[in-house]
């Protein structure tokens, strides 16, 4: 996580782009975790299935590479108009060749994700990307670091999806490079 790269050694962050990423666990903030105890639920959830991954394993990999991901995932909104079947598949392919125990592992220590207090030691030139649909990094979320981050570049992504970078690749790339050459 780049927000932890700066807390440790900011002297080697010249600016950051914070694309469809907030500082703390995915849905902090937002209602599914207004709940008391409800992200700590969750987290233990994640780490008691942990030895039943390996067992699980052969009928995810199987599922990520058969036709079935893409429309389930335009139907329930999470894929926009924009995300290339072609794309997906590929980068489904690729999830399903990962180790599945270190997938699972990056999924626990995502959830445990504390950074918002690095924010304000923030210092260097800063842009928040955010898709406008994201279902996985709620727009909220990343308007919360924005508040955290008020000189920040804040950029939304219309109809974008957390495939955001597959469905709107060249608008993101455009504030990307917008950001890259403020940099001196």
């Amino acid at each position: 996580m780049l927000l932890e790269l700066y807390r440790s050694q900011p002297e080697l962050v010249r600016a950051m782009a914070l694309i469809a990423g907030a500082p703390d666990a995915p849905g902090t903030g937002t209602w599914l975790f207004r709940a008391p105890g409800s992200l700590a639920a969750l987290r233990a959830a994640v780490a008691l299935s942990t030895p039943v991954v390996p067992l699980a394993a052969p009928f995810v990999k199987a599922f990520l590479r058969s036709r079935l991901p893409f429309p389930l995932a335009r139907m329930a909104g999470v894929l926009r108009a924009g995300a290339s079947r072609h794309d997906i598949d590929e980068f489904l392919a690729g999830v399903a060749a990962m180790d599945p125990l270190a997938y699972w592992k990056t999924l626990r220590g995502l959830l445990g994700a504390k950074g918002s207090d690095v924010l304000p030691s923030v210092s260097v030139p800063t842009l928040i990307v955010a898709a406008a649909q994201d279902m996985l990094m709620p727009v909220a979320q990343l308007e919360a670091m924005r508040r955290g981050l008020p000189n920040a570049k804040f950029v939304l992504i219309q109809d974008a999806g957390h495939a955001g970078l597959v469905e709107k690749g060249p608008e993101m790339a455009a504030a990307v490079r917008e950001l890259l050459g403020s940099v001196h």
